[in-house]
C-alpha cells in the first residue's frame, strides 16, 4: 500500500485543525457571505432575477447572523489580548497592535449588541451600533495598515541597502532603468516576506469596507463583495499557515 506524502499529510492536517478551529469555521462563513454578496449584486445589475437576487440577500443576511453568533464573547478575548501586548518591546507596535486590539475589543462588543437586536432579545436602535461598530473596526484597520508600513519600513531598512547594492553591481545600466526588473524585484520581495503581504493585502482589502459602510468612500456592493472574499482568503491562508502570520499578531 502506498504511503501518504509528507506533503499532503500536511496539508490534510492543516485543513483538519483549520476546520476544528471556531475562528476557521468563522472565516469560511465570511467568505461565504461576501461572495454571495458579490454574486447577488451582480445578478441584480446584469440579470434582473428579482427572485434569486432576493434569496441571496436573504442567504447573506443569514451567513452574516451566523458569524456574529460564533463571535459572541469575542470581545472580551480582544479585551485581554491586549493586556499581553502592553509589554512589546517595540514602541511602534506596541501602540499599535495594542490599540488594534483595544478598537477590535469595542467592535466586536457592538457587534455583540447589534446581533442582540437582530435576535430579538434586546432592543438597540440598529443604525447607531452599526455605524459605532464599523468606526471601531476602522480605527482597529488603520492601527493594522501603520504597523504593516512600519513592518515593510523595517524590512527595507535592514535588507535594503544590502540588495540594491548586489543588484546596483549585477546588472547593466540599461536593466537598472527596466520596469521588468523592478517588478520582478518587488514580486520575489513579496513571496519571500509573505506574511507581510497577506496582511497588507487582508487589512488593505478590509478597510474600505467600514469606508463604504460609514459612506466615507462609495463601493459598489460587488465591490465591497469581491474586497470581502479576498481578505477572507488572506485571513483563511493565515489560519492554514502561520508563517502567513505577521509575530507578534
Amino acid at each position: 500500500m502506498a504511503s501518504k506524502s509528507p506533503l499532503s499529510s500536511d496539508i490534510l492536517g492543516n485543513l483538519v485543525k483549520f476546520n476544528s478551529q471556531t475562528a476557521g469555521r468563522e472565516k469560511l462563513l465570511r467568505l461565504v457571505q461576501y461572495g454571495t454578496r458579490m454574486l447577488w449584486a451582480l445578478m441584480e445589475k446584469y440579470s434582473h432575477d428579482k427572485e434569486v437576487v432576493f434569496r441571496l440577500k436573504n442567504l447573506e443576511h443569514t451567513f452574516s447572523a451566523a458569524r456574529k453568533l460564533f463571535r459572541f464573547g469575542r470581545s472580551l478575548d480582544a479585551f485581554y489580548s491586549a493586556l499581553s501586548t502592553i509589554n512589546i518591546p517595540d514602541q511602534m507596535l506596541r501602540i499599535t497592535i495594542t490599540f488594534s486590539r483595544i478598537n477590535l475589543a469595542l467592535y466586536l462588543l457592538a457587534d455583540h449588541v447589534l446581533w442582540l437586536g437582530q435576535a430579538g432579545i434586546a432592543n438597540v436602535n440598529k443604525d447607531k451600533w452599526s455605524k459605532l461598530s464599523n468606526r471601531f473596526w476602522l480605527y482597529s484597520l488603520v492601527m493594522n495598515l501603520v504597523r504593516d508600513m512600519y513592518e515593510i519600513l523595517t524590512l527595507l531598512q535592514i535588507q535594503g541597502s544590502q540588495t540594491c547594492a548586489l543588484s546596483v553591481s549585477s546588472v547593466s545600466p540599461y536593466a537598472r532603468s527596466s520596469w521588468g526588473i523592478l517588478i520582478q524585484t518587488l514580486l520575489d520581495w513579496m513571496v519571500y516576506h509573505r506574511s507581510v503581504t497577506v496582511e497588507l493585502i487582508k487589512n488593505g482589502c478590509d478597510i474600505w469596507i467600514p469606508l463604504t459602510n460609514l459612506k466615507i468612500v462609495k463601493f459598489s456592493p460587488a465591490a465591497v463583495g469581491l474586497l470581502g472574499v479576498l481578505s477572507s482568503v488572506a485571513g483563511i491562508l493565515q489560519l492554514i499557515n502561520v508563517s502567513y502570520k505577521l509575530s507578534p499578531s
